[in-house]
């Protein structure tokens, strides 16, 4: 857990946001988007995770919490979540 956690550019998600999983290498990325889903993935940052194996689906920030429970028990899972709008 990463607390406090900030992107670069406000509501969008680049890919020095997610150096840390990067790291960590997980099997699949959930990305919460906000409440309303405004916040926005570069498709750079997609592009990265692809090259780096890793699935990435982003859902607003109440469904991709319930994505990243169902699914964290039977793969490697990392969530990325923007708690607001």
């Amino acid at each position: 857990m990463i607390p406090n956690w900030r992107r670069t550019h406000g509501h969008e998600v680049n890919p020095l946001d997610l150096k840390l999983v990067l790291d960590a290498a997980p099997e699949l990325l959930v990305i919460g988007s906000g409440a309303y889903g405004r916040m926005q993935v570069q498709t750079a940052t997609f592009e990265i995770l692809k090259k780096s194996g890793i699935d990435v689906r982003v859902q607003k920030t109440p469904q991709a919490c319930e994505l990243f429970n169902a699914e964290r028990l039977g793969t490697r899972t990392a969530a990325a979540l923007h708690l607001t709008c």
